[in-house]
């Protein structure tokens, strides 16, 4: 037979939760009010006898009685509506009876969970746009006869619908270009087309009609956490079909592309950027600037196969000829001390895809070691530097800001052997999976892998140096601060007798008490305000002194008091003693 019931979609927006009511009443209108957004939101409404039964009833947010329970659910639409609208569609629905506390708590964004006017409320509501399929929202508000739920689009699985309705208890026939229509019906079994069954496929869980009935409100609870985590299974397990199925298709023409690609700027000598795309006869890669020792080169024309003969300012140009070699100049000798790897005559040619993608591999790590020594070795010159250097020195390299940037490329470094981190294994995985690709060149990967890690815990040791050294220069920076502070408090206390004594004889005393100018009797104004300025000095220091000298006779008259009570004491024993020795020896207890 045909299926007859609404089909499923893909993207999860199935059947319609308005189905028949089991016991024949449909939904009616509320009768205490009329809604100003009529159709916006779905609502549903059941009523549950506590004995495994359920119906359908009207909206009308009434609790049960006795072991009755109600479930109230409002579903918002999916939709580019703003968080006050969605509130206004509650308010409709929902008030009353409830309050705006109480919207408030079911709508807002965020996880919540707490009690608000005697009723348990929970939400796992995420701040996304509501028409993204990755935002999920889901409230509850939960009492001892009732359950209102809020959801942002359908939940899958949510509802109650009769039992035998479920299409997973019927017998399936899968719908076939192959056989027409009379044949399909004689072949029996319900006709699920290809789209239902992949959909179908993805869910984790069954039908609403093979859910168990709750008998009491926790279970009902349950019941509604349970479908929520179903349903982000549900998205989940698309999202695995839906990369499986990426991977798949870059794979049909059996292209691995793979890239290690830092964000940094181009001209930077710190920014690695390496991409490949690699088939079973071929190899396509781009490199941001050369890569030492990536290409090939007849052999025989390798500098390091010569006999080699520095140049050297001692000898002449004939001279230089008759000792033999190839002159190495003094440059190229350092630049050759700090590569930790032949050059490219020397290269062993590749006899397949894999030795190729194995040596481009290699060439990478190469120069990102490369890049490490060259930062050990000018980390060494500079320590070298600073422990010969003096205040002109450190005060430029503090100026140049030297460190912090070495530091910066140190964490830009840190990023590209990150990637590499990450990249490489995956595409060890991926060659594992191709019969053209050797297994001795797997081996080789998890080497390079390896590598690359011990290459991460060297320029973390690198960047552990740096912040050393900067923080040695940034204690040398305080000290000097805090030696030419020093001189400026010397200089202002020489200074400062000067400045008290202009400031004492450079005072204009008329009008003050005591000096009397105008009388040409009193001559010792002057005098006067200087005592009453003495004596002003000495209460100021004696407020000062006063914690001092009152610790000091505290512990003068503990002293005092320690040295008498020893005194006694020992008069106290001593007379003890010439008594007791009458006494034959033995003292009295």
């Amino acid at each position: 037979m045909d299926l007859t019931r609404e089909e499923l979609r893909d993207d999860g927006e199935g059947e319609d939760m308005e189905r028949e009511p089991l016991a024949g009443t449909h939904l009616k209108e509320n009768k205490f009010y009329r809604t100003r957004y009529p159709g916006a939101v779905r609502q549903k409404a059941y009523i549950f006898d506590g004995e495994g039964n359920y119906y359908n009833k009207e909206w009308d947010l009434m609790e049960g009685s006795g072991q009755e329970f109600c479930w109230y659910h409002v579903e918002l639409p999916k939709g580019n509506q703003k968080l006050s609208q969605s509130a206004q569609y509650l308010i409709d629905v929902l008030c009353p009876p409830l309050k705006l506390q109480d919207i408030l708590s079911l709508v807002s964004n965020g996880p919540f969970c707490g009690h608000v006017d005697g009723a348990l409320v929970f939400r796992v509501n995420s701040p996304g746009p509501a028409s993204s399929k990755f935002t999920f929202r889901i409230a509850a508000r939960v009492t001892e006869n009732s359950v209102i739920t809020v959801s942002l689009g359908r939940v899958p699985r949510l509802g109650f619908s009769p039992v035998g309705q479920s299409l997973l208890s019927e017998i399936p026939s899968v719908e076939s270009p192959n056989y027409v229509g009379d044949e399909q019906k004689d072949r029996g079994g319900t006709v699920i087309r290809e789209h239902v069954l992949d959909f179908l496929l993805t869910m984790n869980h069954s039908e609403e009609a093979d859910n168990p009935v709750p008998k009491s409100v926790s279970n009902l609870l349950v019941h509604i956490i349970d479908t929520h985590v179903d349903h982000l299974q549900d998205v989940v397990t698309k999202l695995e079909i839906e990369l499986d199925s990426v991977e798949l298709e870059l794979d049909k023409d059996g292209a691995l592309v793979f890239r290690v690609n830092s964000p940094g700027p181009a001209s930077s000598k710190f920014t690695f950027r390496i991409a490949a795309r690699v088939t079973e006869n071929s190899v396509i890669t781009v490199s941001l600037g050369r890569v030492p020792r990536l290409g090939f080169s007849p052999v025989g024309q390798s500098l390091l196969s010569e006999i080699p003969s520095v140049e050297s300012p001692n000898y002449v140009g004939d001279e230089q000829k008759d000792r033999g070699g190839t002159v190495i100049r003094e440059h190229v000798l350092d630049f050759l001390l700090t590569m930790n790897h032949s050059e490219e005559a020397d290269n062993p040619v590749p006899k397949s895809v894999s030795n190729l993608l194995v040596h481009i591999i290699d060439t990478h790590v190469d120069h990102l070691q490369d890049v490490v020594t060259k930062l050990e070795i000018e980390l060494d010159s500079v320590e070298l530097e600073l422990d010969k250097g003096g205040f002109t020195l450190k005060k430029q390299m503090l100026d140049d800001r030297r460190f912090p940037k070495m530091h910066a490329d140190l964490q830009r470094l840190l990023q590209v052997i990150a990637n590499g981190e990450q990249v490489f294994p995956r595409v060890r995985e991926k060659c594992s999976s191709k019969n053209w690709f050797a297994s001795e060149d797997i081996s080789s990967l998890e080497e390079l892998i390896g590598r690359l890690r011990r290459l991460k815990e060297n320029v973390g040791f690198i960047a552990n140096r740096v912040t050393a050294i900067q923080a040695g220069l940034d204690s040398w920076q305080a000290e000097q601060i805090n030696r030419k502070l020093y001189y400026l408090s010397f200089l202002s206390i020489i200074f400062l007798p000067l400045s008290v004594i202009t400031g004492v004889f450079g005072m204009n005393v008329g009008g003050v008490p005591w000096t009397e100018q105008r009388n040409p009797k009193v001559k010792e104004g002057f005098r006067n305000v200087m005592f009453v300025c003495f004596a002003m000095l000495l209460l100021v220091l004696l407020c000062f002194l006063f914690p001092a000298l009152y610790t000091r006779i505290a512990a003068w008259r503990r002293r005092r008091a320690l040295r008498r009570s020893w005194s006694l004491n020992r008069k106290s024993f001593l007379k003890r003693t010439v008594t007791g020795g009458d006494r034959g020896g033995y003292l009295r207890i």
